[in-house]
């Protein structure tokens, strides 16, 4: 089966299990290409799925229009296309440059795509290119599979509606956001659960030995911005009694736009000593730094218009038997049962984070008495991938 695979600056903005899930698809036999709808980077070079990328030269934008005008298939005099783009404008003004650019270059990657023949789509997150690539699939008479994070759009209530009850298939990768769905939609539109992918073999192979040393290892994995909540880690490990800390590190694994603010609050707490930026590293050798640490803490937050699902850290934390320490935000309660599989603290609570940190740091049988639960958890709940869908919707 091919895949037409709707993303939005790839590989920048995918998460983790995108690629992830690129990959098992491709194991499994499927014939994968990424339709990105914004353009080609250097970070492509690495990228060994085939990508479509969009353009901004108007002359071939204006030649893809046109081509498309004469041949009746043209997204650019679409009412319905025009409807949706605008109202999703008219909700969230500051994305309208970007909404007014994806309906400009839509007959282009239509075009783009229409060449590779593919049998399926598959459109991830509900951002700009969930909108357009739920318009493509329809000119293109190819069905498509939604795929739903979390319970954050840039829709209309109206439009949201559209697409979910256009796509074929509705997949949610957490309970919380299957639930939320269904309850937007009073239609009989069955949102199933297909949790975001992990490369479970990869992690059950990786030697399962940690190195011993003298500082208790902390670590804390992603990109550096906003809502991933680094700032609130910083100022709850500053609060760590002297004795506590003196005996751990924190490091900090990830690139973006709040590094030199989260260098600032280490800097003026006075933690350089204790807590580095380490920057991006490639994701193999990521998990091994993960295999290596006693604690995982993932400190997100919830913005407004911005909020993570489960993060697949966690997930990858568990299977590679590291104790896990996070604030209750979007889906993670689903997978982080306190004292059962890891352990929870209120969003937002610094002193909740502090306290808890430090009880872990200090009592090493309740750091471990969650890790083979945590373990057993994750291969069950992510056994199934959007692989194994596709492939049992062929049989």
């Amino acid at each position: 089966m091919k895949v037409l695979y709707f993303l939005t600056n790839y590989p920048y903005y995918s998460e983790t299990f995108i690629s992830a899930e690129i990959d098992q698809l491709g194991e499994a036999g499927h014939d994968v290409v990424i339709c990105n709808f914004t353009f080609a980077s250097k970070d492509q070079i690495k990228v060994k799925t085939k990508i479509v990328n969009n353009t901004m030269n108007p002359a071939v934008l204006l030649m893809a229009l046109c081509n498309n005008v004469l041949k009746g298939q043209s997204l650019f005099f679409n009412g319905s296309f025009w409807r949706a783009v605008f109202s999703s404008c008219f909700r969230y003004p500051e994305y309208t440059l970007k909404y007014i650019f994806m309906l400009i270059s839509a007959d282009y990657m239509l075009a783009r795509v229409r060449e590779e023949n593919a049998d399926i789509a598959v459109n991830h997150f509900l951002f700009k290119s969930t909108l357009a690539g739920s318009f493509i699939s329809e000119k293109l008479k190819l069905p498509y599979h939604l795929r739903l994070h979390t319970k954050r759009y840039l829709y209309t209530e109206r439009v949201l509606k559209i697409l979910l009850q256009k796509a074929c298939r509705v997949t949610a990768i957490a309970e919380e956001v299957k639930d939320y769905y269904e309850s937007k939609v009073n239609t009989e539109i069955r949102i199933g659960l297909v949790r975001q992918s992990v490369d479970i073999s990869y992690l059950t192979k990786l030697e399962a030995t940690k190195s011993k040393t003298d500082l208790f290892n902390i670590v804390a994995i992603g990109r550096l911005i906003k809502k991933k909540g680094f700032d609130q880690l910083i100022e709850a490990f500053s609060k760590i009694d002297d004795s506590i800390k003196n005996r751990s590190s924190i490091s900090i694994y990830g690139d973006g736009p709040e590094r030199e603010n989260i260098q600032r609050a280490i800097e003026r707490f006075g933690l350089e000593s204790h807590i580095k930026l380490e920057g991006k590293k490639e994701h193999k050798s990521l998990m091994n730094v993960l295999l290596q640490a006693e604690l995982l803490v993932v400190p997100s937050i919830e913005l407004e218009r911005d909020i993570d699902g489960i993060p697949t850290v966690i997930i990858e934390a568990m299977v590679l038997k590291t104790t896990v320490l996070a604030y209750d935000t979007g889906s993670i309660s689903e997978v982080v049962l306190p004292y059962k599989t890891g352990f929870l603290v209120p969003a937002n609570d610094v002193s909740q984070l502090t306290e808890q940190m430090s009880n872990l740091i200090l009592n090493n049988t309740k750091l471990l008495s969650v890790i083979e639960e945590a373990h057993n958890q994750a291969l069950v709940k992510y056994k199934h991938t959007l692989a194994n869908e596709l492939t049992l919707g062929t049989d």
